[in-house]
């Protein structure tokens, strides 16, 4: 990667997983509201990081919706990506079943496994439960 490299990482889970949420956090957005806005088609953070290995990389997190309303836009969205975040709520079980589609149709076909993480994230720990803990 050059200097002026830019990363292109699509955030993609199911509705009211906390996919804004956590392009948020890692675009470095200082303020946070609890309040549930659904996303409209996508919306994209940038953001700047120093690596180890370079001296700069530009960062373009790609908050898709999760309303499979938007899916017939998902083909132009995977265009030149490289990296996926999955992002679900492990204490809604519908989040936990949904999964495998949203690897096989992001992942799967589109970049390296290692180019890939899935994000557990709920509000706290007291909406885990033994009979819904996160999957392994």
């Amino acid at each position: 990667m050059s200097d002026s490299q830019t990363v292109k990482l699509i955030v993609v889970g199911p509705k009211k997983s906390g996919k804004s949420a956590i392009c948020n956090f890692l675009s470095g957005y200082k303020e946070f509201s609890n309040e549930y806005r659904p996303t409209m088609g996508l919306r994209i953070c940038e953001c700047d990081r120093e690596m180890q290995s370079m001296e700069k990389v530009s960062v373009e997190l790609w908050d898709i919706s999760g309303d499979r309303n938007f899916e017939n836009c998902w083909p132009a969205i995977m265009k030149d990506m490289n990296g996926c975040i999955i992002v679900y709520n492990p204490s809604n079980i519908n989040h936990v079943k949904e999964l495998e589609f949203w690897y096989k149709t992001f992942v799967q076909k589109n970049v390296k496994d290692e180019n890939c993480c899935i994000f557990a994230h709920c509000l706290s720990s007291d909406e885990l439960t033994k009979e819904n803990p996160i999957p392994k």
